[in-house]
């Protein structure tokens, strides 16, 4: 042995060298994953302003925190798309319609209204997209975040309960609860997704454990759901959960059943439209005796106007985020009609068409609605043709379902409410995030194939 019995050996004062703690490019890809989808996750189901009634003026200048968040989530997204660079460039070409898309807002900064509010709003939009798509291109266990999205979404549904018997005075308005939201619209929305997410999720648990948690979660939205007093979120959310795998599981046994589904679906339709018909009902009358009001909340008067606008610049749009919250100055409600809904309300109060697919007309004419409607069909079809494989894992199965469930109520949301890739909307967040997971999903089912056709045979003896 070197040294005398009691004499210390070397240490780090006496220059011996420290053990190097190294940090691969896949460890580093995982840690600065797990931090972006905590800031997207955080962004589209909370928002950086809960129980906040942000101001008109605020909304048209922007909040120094949102900007900050932006940064950083376009940082972290950036980093990740240069680690993985080789990946990204195959990626961005499997989902180039959505960027062809984005670069049409972009590029509309040309004919914009106003060019700096396009600038700022197509940044923001530019950097959800890219985080969304990062995320996606990280994600190498699909199951892992689908239990990482319905344990958080369980946890939001606790969070606005929580508020609701809290600040009953912020978070419950005339209308219904909102929660930590700004309406209560935008609350429905997400117990809508936090169904779609447990429902589908607990489907394919295998633990006892795991059926508990989905349970508990799948009660915590249901019990959110009523509170909020969203009628039409509340039928959304249990009729397609329910109705969906039922059909799918239908369409997957084959050929002929699905030609029999889609006659009944035909007949079906032909059969109610019928009956309207035999008994004389005009579309007001049916809307009064179907939701109780044939102007949907005034959405007919605003549909009215926005239709006015849009002729005005049909194929370009006024330019995107260039139309609403532009100033109380410049509103366009200054434009309405009397006589009409918008002429009694608070200047700055409306910031949207209450119509997806007017809005995206309105932004960037009809030539940004057909891109945006081709690259969200696209996607559809890759999530409905995902569900009838049958040589899916039951973990992949349930991920597909989700997809499929999120891209259907984010069409069928539009028809009322404006998310269509209208940026900082959670509907609009999450479904860019499906979109790219699923692209995701058949880009490697494509690598798959090919290295299968690559792949020597068998060498003769």
């Amino acid at each position: 042995m070197s040294g005398r019995a009691g004499e210390a050996g070397p240490s780090a004062a006496q220059g011996a060298p420290l053990p190097r703690v190294t940090l691969s490019r896949e460890s580093l890809c995982q840690l600065l994953g797990l931090v972006l989808l905590g800031m997207f996750l955080v962004v589209t189901f909370i928002g950086l302003n809960p129980l906040a009634d942000i101001e008109v003026q605020t909304r048209a200048e922007g909040n120094i925190v949102d900007r900050l968040v932006s940064l950083a989530m376009g940082g972290l997204a950036f980093a990740l798309i240069l680690l993985r660079w080789r990946l990204a460039l195959m990626l961005f070409r499997q989902s180039w319609l959505i960027w062809l898309m984005v670069g049409w807002c972009v590029l509309s900064v040309v004919w914009s209204m106003y060019p700096g509010f396009t600038i700022r709003r197509t940044f923001v939009m530019c950097v959800l997209t890219a985080s969304a798509f990062a995320l996606a291109l990280n994600t190498r266990n699909t199951y892992r975040l689908h239990t990482i999205l319905a344990l958080f979404l369980t946890f939001v549904m606790a969070v606005n309960i929580a508020a609701t018997i809290l600040f009953p005075s912020i978070a419950i308005t005339e209308i219904g609860v909102r929660g930590i939201y700004g309406q209560k619209n935008l609350s429905g929305q997400v117990a809508v997704i936090s169904a779609f997410a447990i429902a589908t999720w607990m489907a394919a648990a295998q633990r006892p454990a795991h059926v508990v948690v989905g349970l508990g979660g799948l009660g915590l939205t249901g019990l959110f759901l009523l509170m909020t007093g969203s009628r039409t979120s509340t039928a959304l959310a249990i009729g397609l959960t329910l109705t969906v795998p039922l059909v799918m599981r239908f369409l997957a046994r084959g050929p002929r059943e699905r030609r029999f589904l889609f006659i009944l679906g035909l007949f079906g339709a032909g059969f109610v439209a019928l009956g309207f018909l035999a008994v004389g009902m005009t579309l007001p009358e049916i809307l009064k005796h179907s939701v109780g009001d044939p102007t949907l909340s005034g959405r007919t008067d605003i549909w009215d106007f926005v239709l006015i606008e849009i002729s005005h610049r049909p194929w370009l749009g006024a330019g995107y985020g260039a139309f609403w919250d532009v100033g109380l100055d410049a509103d366009p409600v200054l434009r309405a009609p009397p006589g009409t809904f918008l002429s009694e309300v608070a200047v700055g109060y409306l910031n949207q068409a209450h119509n997806g697919f007017l809005e995206v007309m309105l932004h960037v004419g009809i030539i940004g609605l057909m891109l945006a409607l081709v690259a969200v069909i696209q996607s559809v079809y890759q999530a409905l043709y995902l569900c009838l494989d049958r040589t899916t894992s039951r973990h992949a199965h349930a991920l597909h379902l989700f997809c499929f469930l999120v891209l259907v109520f984010y069409l069928g949301n539009n028809l009322m409410e404006a998310t269509l890739f209208l940026r900082g909307q959670m509907l609009n967040n999450i479904a860019m995030l499906v979109m790219f997971l699923l692209h995701r999903i058949w880009l490697d089912r494509l690598i798959g194939q090919r290295m299968a056709q690559d792949a020597p045979g068998p060498q003769a003896a």
